[in-house]
């Protein structure tokens, strides 16, 4: 496993993972519980370069060439 710093074309990978986290956060946020509308925001934040949700304040973990699976929990706290 290769953990790297994350590029623009990890946007779309990024974008899923904090939308699986934070889903129901994400729908209060955005007034709809829509999926679509959901992924759409995720995806703009996560490539936009000034917030904390972009592709650039994250780190990757990549397995054989993919950054596009999930490794697990990590619990916090």
């Amino acid at each position: 496993m290769l953990i790297r710093k994350a590029t623009f074309s990890d946007t779309d990978v990024i974008a899923r993972h904090l939308l699986d986290v934070m889903e129901d956060l994400i729908y209060v946020f955005i007034g709809s519980k829509d999926p679509v509308k959901a992924a759409e925001f995720m995806y703009y934040l996560a490539k936009t370069e000034n917030n904390q949700y972009s592709y650039r304040n994250c780190w990757v973990a990549e397995e054989e060439g993919r950054a596009d699976r999930q490794f697990g929990k990590v619990e916090i706290g």
